[in-house]
């Protein structure tokens, strides 16, 4: 559907506000004619004319009305012969040729007097009269003032005049209220609800968002703020997110590093007071602080790298290196732990050579990271499948297993610092950060690591996508 402008909208409504007073005009001058007319059905206009004065008894003929305009009536016989007159009559014809009424009569006459008949009959003697009516030119011209004229029609005139004018002007404002409301509706509304918008997000309310139908200018608003408050949304939802985050973060380093921290001051306190005399057991205790002190160790390098990953652009080795022998090199590494925990390694992949570049260092963390994940927290007897194809212009690495899986509560938050697929928080288990930092080490190179659940019959599967 094809958006509206002002503009169109605004041409639209002063086209009907136009059409309105045209209508107005045409009313008015509808209602003057029909009360000129009703005025003349009463007779309330001058008797001028010989249709109006004549009487079948002429001799009671009124002329007041012609006698104010210095004219006159001639009653004539069958023979065109003047047999009376009424009034003052100046001329001096007293017999018409019907020539000479022809002329008189039609619209050519071009004497100084304007004369109208009409025939009519006398009750006695059922004799045919004509009646004549003769009137000064320049009495009854169409310029002669209306205001002073010594009629009654002056005043029918001005009365009527006053009563269309009084309604033209009632129309006319009412025209103009309506046109006015209406064009401010189309503007005030999404104004209103513009202001109103921009007055809850100003309190706070970011959920507020704009709904309203009109021209495409304040759409073009409507869909910018709408925009708006969804960015802002999300970036309070997502700033919630790393507080949250943060302090997660932070409790679980605190319980990550008090329980080793815990045990060596327990072990180290034992050996210091002397409490512990056997020798194999010294030594053990000794191993213990010794694992401690690595598993910290390793916990505030992981820290560190994941934060130099996210603060600082990462730099990488990446040279081009053939990814199918480097990935059968990391199943060799990691054959024997996967033969001693009872699991099992299906590698394949169709391809003896595929070159792909990548950082041979930190592509062998990320591998490491996602084959002791599967190996740590899958039971005896999982299969273990690594996996190597193309897909267009990408290299494609699968590593699945058809384990414990996920719980539900982690998947969404699997590649989340200090989230571990057991749901415990065990010292025996890994730190919680190596997938955190494996998939920070894979966007580095401009890859994308992924994870997908129930593909046939594996329940994990991490997927590396890496453009060759």
């Amino acid at each position: 559907m094809k958006k509206k402008r002002i503009y169109t909208t605004l041409i639209k409504n002063y086209v009907v506000f136009i059409s309105f007073m045209l209508l107005i005009c045409v009313i008015s001058i509808l209602l003057f004619v029909v009360l000129m007319s009703i005025s003349a059905m009463e007779q309330k206009l001058p008797a001028i004319t010989a249709d109006v004065v004549v009487r079948e008894n002429y001799k009671d003929i009124d002329i007041s009305d012609i006698k104010l305009l210095d004219g006159w009536v001639e009653i004539l016989d069958e023979n065109n012969r003047v047999i009376h007159t009424i009034g003052n009559k100046k001329t001096t014809a007293m017999f018409y040729r019907n020539t000479d009424l022809t002329k008189l009569l039609g619209v050519h006459n071009h004497s100084e007097y304007i004369y109208t008949g009409a025939v009519f009959t006398e009750p006695v003697i059922q004799k045919e009269y004509i009646c004549l009516v003769a009137l000064p030119h320049d009495r009854i011209s169409i310029t002669m003032n209306i205001i002073r004229a010594p009629f009654e029609v002056s005043q029918i005139f001005l009365s009527n005049m006053l009563k269309v004018a009084i309604l033209f002007l009632l129309l006319f404002v009412l025209n103009i209220f309506i046109y006015s409301k209406w064009t401010a509706r189309r503007i005030s509304a999404p104004l209103t609800s513009i202001t109103s918008s921009i007055q809850q997000m100003s309190s706070g309310d970011l959920s507020v968002r704009m709904d309203f139908k009109a021209e495409n200018e304040f759409l073009q608003i409507r869909d910018a703020f709408n925009q708006m408050a969804d960015k802002l949304q999300n970036a309070e939802n997502e700033k919630k997110k790393m507080e949250q985050d943060r302090n997660r973060m932070f409790m679980d380093i605190s319980h990550d590093l008090k329980t080793p921290i815990t045990t060596i001051q327990g072990y180290a306190l034992a050996l210091k007071e002397g409490m512990v005399e056997q020798n194999e057991k010294k030594q053990r205790y000794l191993q213990t602080i010794y694992d401690k002190s690595v598993r910290v160790t390793n916990l505030i390098n992981n820290l560190f790298d994941l934060t130099m990953l996210e603060n600082t652009p990462p730099q990488f080795d990446i040279q081009h290196h053939d990814m199918a022998e480097f990935l059968r090199k990391m199943a060799a590494e990691f054959y024997e732990q996967i033969e001693q925990k009872g699991m099992f390694l299906d590698f394949h992949t169709s391809m003896d050579k595929l070159a792909v570049p990548f950082d041979n260092k930190e592509m062998e963390r990320v591998i490491a990271n996602l084959l002791s994940n599967a190996i740590l927290y899958n039971p005896p007897g999982t299969l273990i499948k690594m996996s190597l194809f193309e897909e267009g212009d990408s290299a494609i690495i699968e590593i699945a297993d058809n384990g414990a899986g996920i719980p539900d509560h982690l998947k969404d938050q699997i590649f989340s610092p200090f989230v571990r697929g057991d749901s415990s928080r065990s010292s025996e288990g890994g730190t919680g950060l190596g997938l955190a930092i494996a998939k920070k080490i894979v966007e580095g190179y401009g890859g994308k690591l992924e994870l997908i659940l129930g593909r046939e019959k594996y329940n994990t599967v991490f997927r590396i996508t890496l453009k060759r």
